[in-house]
């Protein structure tokens, strides 16, 4: 690695001595010498922290493919408010049980198209094959699987009620999400960094317009079940890579709250000069939770006539497109791959 110190890392450095040096004169100039309250003690910095780089994440939700031709042929998934305006009867459906009654099905988006994100089983024990997208570069075997389940369904629609929703909660403190990268010693090409993924109970800085402010002091959760693994990663060319690690988000947004995990996960973020960063978290979540998420919960409370659908349907396509890790014993496979695009600002991130 070379011996630089990050661009990045000197502007925090300038802002946490201006903060110190305020301090140590006892901030607007009184101290205890001229009768005014004692000085506040002097901050320590975290040991290391000029070679890291830390950020908070200002926009996130389903990373969408460019499909090739009709993305849905037969059309989008009916939930109960289409079924009504049919003339149709609503089929029965049960979101806490909702293998107990025949499903009328949910059309699963099968169009091939390209996608920026990772062969996810590389390396991985078998899986359940499904065919992959084709990333930018033309290979083959891109894993999104999710988007298979919930591309025919109305309102996981790019720009409709979920993208709103859930690009909302990273902003306002309800899944706010912390990326802290260490031992970078050059933040345009580093061969070798450390990353680390959180989750934080705290709500990001945020602007009249309700957009994330860079250089926020953020806390991890102290729940240690949201610290990530430690991933290997570099950076090439301003773009860092990292994984795979396991990550785990807390999710509290509006009429749901569970929790969103990720196995296996790969993390690339393409970083600007400035310190904000663009890119993608792929990885495999566990179906049970994200038909606990979506379904059960969301589906119990009026998301399923808000979004679009069944959840005999939801759970049926969830089990049908999944594929990670594979039960022996059955071969059916419990985790589904996902993709999920990121924009992050510049934060602190207090261990």
């Amino acid at each position: 690695m070379r011996a630089l110190r990050s661009p990045v890392g000197r502007t925090a450095a300038t802002a946490l001595a201006a903060a110190v040096a305020f301090a140590a004169c006892g901030g607007s100039g009184s101290g205890a010498g001229d009768g005014g309250p004692a000085a506040s003690p002097t901050p320590i910095p975290t040991p290391g922290f000029e070679r890291s780089l830390g950020f908070v994440v200002s926009s996130f939700g389903l990373l969408f493919p460019e499909v090739e031709g009709e993305s849905c042929p037969a059309g989008l998934a009916k939930g109960p408010v289409e079924y009504a305006a049919a003339g149709l009867p609503v089929p029965p459906d049960d979101c806490t049980a909702p293998l107990s009654a025949p499903s009328p099905g949910s059309p699963a988006m099968l169009a091939p198209g390209t996608l920026d994100g990772f062969d996810l089983d590389v390396g991985e024990q078998a899986g359940c094959e499904h065919p992959g997208f084709t990333g930018p570069d033309g290979a083959d075997g891109i894993d999104d699987q999710l988007w298979r389940v919930l591309g025919c369904i109305r309102g996981f629609q790019e720009g409709d009620i979920v993208s709103g929703v859930v690009d909302a909660a990273v902003r306002d403190g309800s899944m706010t999400i912390l990326v802290d990268v260490r031992d970078v010693d050059d933040p345009h090409d580093d061969d070798d960094v450390s990353v680390q993924v959180f989750a934080s109970r705290e709500a990001p800085p945020a602007g009249g317009d309700g957009s994330v402010l860079p250089w926020g002091t953020l806390a991890v959760d102290p729940d240690p079940r949201f610290h990530g693994s430690v991933a290997r990663g570099r950076i090439v060319d301003g773009v860092l890579e990292a994984g795979p690690m396991d990550v785990r988000l807390r999710l509290n947004i509006q009429i749901v709250e569970g929790e969103l995990s990720f196995r296996g996960a790969r993390l690339r973020l393409a970083i600007a000069d400035g310190g904000d960063a663009r890119g993608g978290l792929h990885g495999y979540a566990p179906v049970d939770e994200l038909y606990d998420v979506f379904g059960r919960q969301a589906g119990t409370i009026g998301g399923k006539e808000a979004i679009g659908y069944l959840c005999s349907g939801l759970r049926r396509l969830l089990d049908e497109q999944a594929d990670g890790d594979r039960d022996p014993a059955d071969g059916t496979c419990r985790s589904i791959s996902s993709s999920w695009r990121l924009g992050a600002v510049p934060a602190f991130v207090a261990r």
